[in-house]
């Protein structure tokens, strides 16, 4: 394994919470609403406040304001701080780091977060344990009795006031800054940093939806690539077929009709990748064939024409072969032979 040569990061994302996502982020939080990648077996909810409905704790909060909140308010703020699931580690390792990232993140939240924390818990079925905290932005300001009679003074008023606690667009960013910065300092500690500034990564946010989005199309992209490594491997698709402009899987003969369809629609979310890989395995066995052929070829014609100079061999040896000398008789045998 490759040493780190920098140090796990802390993550702080706080997110506007209006009317019409609070009653969604708040059964996201407490799991009545289910998320594909929790997992059971590594915890559940832990909360970290006596309130563990996060809508209803916003809401009762707001009751007791002085002034209403306008419409379309930003009526809380839902701060999620985590760590690189490497950092927390697995079994004994991760519920002990958890626990210590816990204390020091909270009491963090305590001392720096704007506004009132109404709910907090901590997620630990995912794959690293994330802290949500929700914060409501209530200030307290004094405001005329009468605006028409300025003699009778000012009174306290307690309303949501999100720009005054964030600033506006310009003094937000500045302001989150400064929250990113006190965080990293908070759980150095623990052996994590502040997270890189925007500055130097030049990274675009992405909303959830649009991360989860591209989390399904890289995991369906995955599953074709396994479909047709398979298909490809088990004799299945043995190439390509059709013009060039249109090129379709070509499948073997013992392939039946429903499993071709079946794997076409299969490489489909990857389908011109998949077929620019197919056509180019296709081209390296046809060489490979046409290499083996060849060679298959050279050694047949070794051989042919060492069976031809075999053959030679033994046809002159059938033509220039010596003949034994004749038998000359004895020289009593030739004396009876004059007589």
């Amino acid at each position: 394994m490759v040493a780190r040569t920098e140090p796990y990061r802390a993550v702080l994302r706080i997110a506007k919470v209006k009317a019409g996502s609070l009653d969604r982020l708040s059964r996201h939080d407490t799991r009545a609403q289910p998320v594909e990648n929790d997992d059971p077996g590594r915890g559940g909810v832990v909360w970290l406040t006596d309130a563990t409905d996060p809508a209803s704790a916003v809401r009762q909060a707001i009751a007791g304001l002085d002034k209403p909140p306008r419409a379309n308010a930003v009526l809380a703020t839902q701060a999620v701080i985590t760590a690189n699931h490497e950092w927390f580690g697995e079994g004994a390792e991760r519920r002990a780091k958890a626990e210590a990232f816990t204390e020091a993140a909270m009491a963090w939240a305590r001392a720096n977060m704007p506004g009132q924390i109404v709910a907090a818990c901590r997620h630990d079925g995912e794959a690293a344990p994330h802290l949500h905290i929700w914060s409501v932005p209530i200030v307290e300001t004094a405001i005329a009795v009468n605006r028409r009679r300025p003699e009778l003074g000012k009174r306290p008023c307690r309303r949501l006031d999100y720009n005054g606690l964030y600033g506006n667009t310009r003094e937000s960013a500045q302001r989150l800054r400064g929250l990113q910065t006190s965080i990293g300092a908070a759980l150095a500690p623990l052996g994590l940093a502040r997270g890189k500034p925007k500055e130097q990564t030049n990274a675009t946010h992405k909303t959830t939806r649009q991360w989860k989005a591209e989390q399904l199309a890289a995991l369906r992209r995955a599953k074709a690539w396994e479909a047709a490594t398979k298909a490809v491997a088990v004799g299945e698709i043995v190439g390509l077929e059709g013009p060039p402009t249109d090129r379709l899987p070509a499948f073997a003969p013992t392939v039946a009709a429903d499993r071709r369809e079946a794997l076409a629609k299969a490489i489909e979310p990857d389908r011109g990748p998949i077929l620019a890989w197919i056509a180019e395995w296709a081209e390296r066995l046809r060489k490979a064939a046409e290499e083996r052929i060849t060679r298959i070829a050279g050694i047949a014609v070794q051989e042919a024409v060492r069976l031809v100079k075999v053959a030679e061999q033994a046809s002159g040896r059938g033509r220039h072969t010596p003949s034994l000398p004749s038998r000359q008789p004895r020289p009593a045998q030739r004396q009876r032979e004059r007589d």
